[in-house]
C-alpha cells in the first residue's frame, strides 16, 4: 500500500524531473497504485459530497467570473504549465 503522502512526493518528484516516471513506475506494484488512486478519489468524494451545485458555483461580487470549480481546475492547469515550462520541458 502507498500512503498518501509518499504517493504525492512520488507525483512531485516525477513531474518535476527529480526522477524519471519510468523509475517512479518501477518503485511499486501496478496493484498498491490503482489502490492509492482510488482511495485518492475516495477520500476527494468524501470532501466534497456536501458540495452542492450552488456552492460550486459560488461567486464573489469582487471577482463574479471565478466560481469555486473554475479556480480550482485554474490552480491545477496553473501548476501544471508552470511544471512544464519552468522547471523543466514537458
Amino acid at each position: 500500500m502507498i500512503e498518501q503522502a509518499v504517493l504525492s512526493q512520488l507525483l512531485n518528484d516525477a513531474y518535476t524531473g527529480k526522477i524519471t516516471w519510468l523509475q517512479a513506475s518501477r518503485l511499486y506494484p501496478i496493484d498498491d497504485f490503482i489502490d492509492a488512486f482510488f482511495r485518492a478519489r475516495a477520500r476527494m468524494q468524501s470532501t466534497i459530497a456536501d458540495l452542492t451545485d450552488a456552492l460550486a458555483a459560488y461567486t464573489t461580487d469582487t471577482t463574479p467570473i471565478w466560481s469555486i470549480s473554475e479556480t480550482v481546475t485554474h490552480l491545477i492547469f496553473s501548476k501544471t504549465i508552470w511544471i512544464c515550462d519552468v522547471q523543466r520541458p514537458c
